[in-house]
C-alpha cells in the first residue's frame, strides 16, 4: 500500500486486507517498522524484500519472526556514485583521478593482449548474448574505459555510454599513444529471456586489456565477450 507507506496482506477468499507492517511514514527497523512509500515486494525462504522507495533502501521482513531489518551493502559509497540515466551520460571524471577502484565485485575478465596503431582508433565491444536472451529495455547498457595511463586516452564527451537497448558491437572512439599499458574497462549488462520477459539478468563486467600501440598494429580494438547466463533450476534456456 504505497501511499500508506504500508505492507498488507490479502486473502482472496474471505476478501479482507489487513496491515502487516507499516503506517506512518519513516525509516525503522524491528517489530514495529516504517516505510516511506515502498514500491516494490519479493519474495524468498520467509523473507519478504521491499523496495522502500523514498528511503532509498531494500528492506527485509523475516515473516516467522514478525522483523525487519534494513540491507546495508559494503560498497554503499560507490552505489551512490552512480550516474543518472535520464543525464545520458556521466559527469566526466578527471582523468589524474580516473583510477579503477580497487573493490570491485563482478565479474573481473583477463582479454588476450591486443596490439593496435598509433592515433585515432575505436574500442569496439561485442557483447555476444546466448540464443532466447535480449537485452532489456528497462535499464541502460553502459560502459567506462578507465584514463588512468598514457597509451590509451578516451575523451570525457566520449566516454561513459549508457544506451538502452544497445546495438552490438558499441565503439567508443580513442586515441593512442606509443607504449604498453592495461587498458581497464567496465561494463554494466542488463538482459532478459525473450519468452518469459521478467526473468532478466543484471552483469557487472571488467574488462583487463594488456595493450600494446606501435606501427603496424591493429586500426582499431575488437573485443568480443560472450555472455553465460547463472545456472538456476528449472530454467532451460539457463541450462539448469
Amino acid at each position: 500500500d504505497t501511499y500508506n507507506s504500508k505492507i498488507k496482506v490479502i486473502d482472496p477468499a474471505t476478501r479482507e486486507s489487513r496491515t502487516l507492517f507499516g503506517g506512518d511514514e519513516g525509516q525503522r527497523d524491528g517489530n514495529d517498522p516504517q516505510f516511506y512509500e515502498p514500491g516494490g515486494l519479493s519474495y524468498a525462504d520467509g523473507k519478504l524484500y521491499i523496495a522502500d522507495t523514498n528511503n532509498n533502501a531494500i528492506r527485509v521482513a523475516d515473516l516467522a519472526a514478525g522483523t525487519v531489518s534494513t540491507v546495508r551493502f559494503p560498497n554503499e559509497a560507490a552505489l551512490r556514485l552512480t550516474p543518472p540515466i535520464a543525464t545520458g551520460k556521466a559527469t566526466p571524471v578527471p582523468a589524474a583521478t580516473d583510477t579503477p577502484p580497487a573493490e570491485y565485485y563482478g565479474e573481473i575478465v583477463h582479454l588476450g593482449p591486443v596490439s593496435a596503431a598509433p592515433g585515432a582508433s575505436q574500442i569496439v565491444l561485442n557483447v555476444v548474448l546466448p540464443d532466447g536472451y535480449a537485452f532489456n529495455d528497462q535499464a541502460p547498457f553502459s560502459l567506462h574505459v578507465y584514463n588512468d595511463n598514457a597509451v590509451a586516452a578516451v575523451a570525457p564527451e566520449d566516454n561513459d555510454l549508457r544506451i538502452v537497448v544497445p546495438e552490438m558491437p558499441v565503439r567508443v572512439p580513442v586515441t593512442l599513444s606509443e607504449g604498453n599499458a592495461d587498458v581497464t574497462i567496465d561494463a554494466e549488462i542488463f538482459y532478459c529471456e525473450k519468452v518469459n520477459e521478467s526473468l532478466c539478468f543484471p552483469l557487472s563486467v571488467r574488462f583487463v586489456l594488456p595493450l600494446s600501440v606501435s606501427a603496424g598494429g591493429a586500426p582499431e580494438i575488437a573485443l568480443t565477450y560472450a555472455v553465460t547466463p547463472p545456472q538456476i533450476p528449472g530454467n532451460t534456456l539457463g541450462g539448469g
